[in-house]
């Protein structure tokens, strides 16, 4: 079954073959998957992903019962349940809207500011009825944010850099409210039944981390670790989604006690291969295929190879999730079946494919 084979990658174990995963972030592939878009309700999500031949599922949360969103100011805009101004003029903001605007910009306002309550009623309608509908046919995840990203949103990214600073004991103050809030959440999800939880917190650029080492050492690691350790007394996975690079702080990533980490970003200098020899035995891997250039805009052949190469070098002993190393944003349905085909015929156990693969079937 699909969930057991990704339960076992996550026990960096050999499952039957390499699970198949992603962020099916793409209206046009629930469009030619199940003909429609919108609405994308719990059956949508569940079908498109069994349809697709995936093993895992990621889900957002549900706004509370009876929340409605306040329009903006300026048309395609709103305000989330955070106060925070949103985006969300076109399709590719879905399912997560761009941030425009930061009730706590000036962060000195942060004592009169009240957050959303993580137990409001309805938070998990769609989780719950995703797990009901799946079975044994997915692993479900639900998804959460992080002390990082989440907590720079609210504020905005100049506002929160240059506290760091000139108000560090603010910022404290409000990563561990967001950390509050979003492991409350977690747990909400766990006892729906979810068999792990994703943290997403993107620490880096294409280049570096947003903040210095030691910054995150100091403003980011202590919250990561008790999310994880919260997560993991309740008997749940937890994975973390974190793009760019951050090779500067992997070691200490790890370290939480994560079981899993996505999506290793190519562009952003994430070598598959460092990464499995360093860590192959303390993290399941997943991702690594380039959404950049060689999934939208490759032929056929680079992605067949690509897809081979991870599975080459990540794959063996277990512990591997095949994945692009974003989420299917803008790759069309034959690209990224042609990918999960790859993994189908070369992702069985045990793995034969020799690193340094080429055109030719092995």
């Amino acid at each position: 079954m699909s969930r057991e084979r990704f339960i076992k990658a996550l026990c960096l174990e050999e499952p039957d073959r390499v699970p198949l995963f992603d962020f099916i972030f793409n209206p046009d592939i629930f469009r030619e998957v199940l003909g429609h878009f919108p609405p994308v309700e719990a059956k949508d999500w569940v079908e498109c992903s069994i349809k697709m031949g995936l093993d895992g599922l990621w889900l957002p949360g549900d706004s509370p019962e009876g929340f409605k969103l306040k329009p903006g100011e300026e048309r395609g805009t709103f305000y989330d349940e955070w106060g925070q101004k949103c985006m969300a003029t076109s399709e590719k903001h879905w399912p997560i809207p761009y941030i425009v605007g930061h009730p706590l910009e000036d962060i000195s306002k942060l004592d009169e500011y009240e957050p959303p309550d993580p137990h409001a009623k309805g938070r998990t309608r769609t989780i719950k009825e995703a797990i009901r509908l799946a079975g044994d046919e997915l692993a479900i995840f639900g998804g959460v944010g992080g002390p990082f990203s989440n907590t720079a949103f609210l504020t905005g990214f100049t506002t929160y850099f240059v506290s760091l600073y000139r108000n560090p004991s603010a910022v404290h103050k409000l990563a561990k409210m967001v950390t509050d809030f979003y492991t409350e959440l977690g747990k909400i999800f766990i006892e729906a039944g979810v068999d792990g939880i994703f943290i997403s917190d993107d620490f880096g650029t294409d280049h570096s981390l947003f903040i210095s080492p030691a910054h995150y050492r100091e403003f980011v690691l202590p919250y990561l670790r008790s999310m994880v350790n919260a997560f993991h007394k309740r008997g749940a996975f937890v994975l973390l989604h974190s793009d760019g690079n951050i090779n500067a702080i992997l070691e200490e990533i790890v370290g939480t006690g994560i079981d899993a980490l996505h999506p290793l970003q190519r562009r952003a200098g994430m070598d598959i291969a460092e990464v499995k020899e360093k860590f192959g035995d303390k993290i399941c891997i997943i991702g690594n295929v380039d959404v950049t250039h060689v999934l939208p805009f490759g032929t056929k052949e680079e992605i067949v190879n690509q897809t081979k190469e991870c599975i080459s070098v990540a794959a063996p002993g277990g512990g591997y999730v095949l994945a692009s190393d974003h989420s299917l944003t803008g790759i069309s349905l034959e690209r990224a079946n042609l990918m999960f085909e790859t993994g189908r015929k070369y992702g069985k156990y045990p793995i034969r494919i020799k690193e340094g693969v080429t055109n030719k079937d092995e």
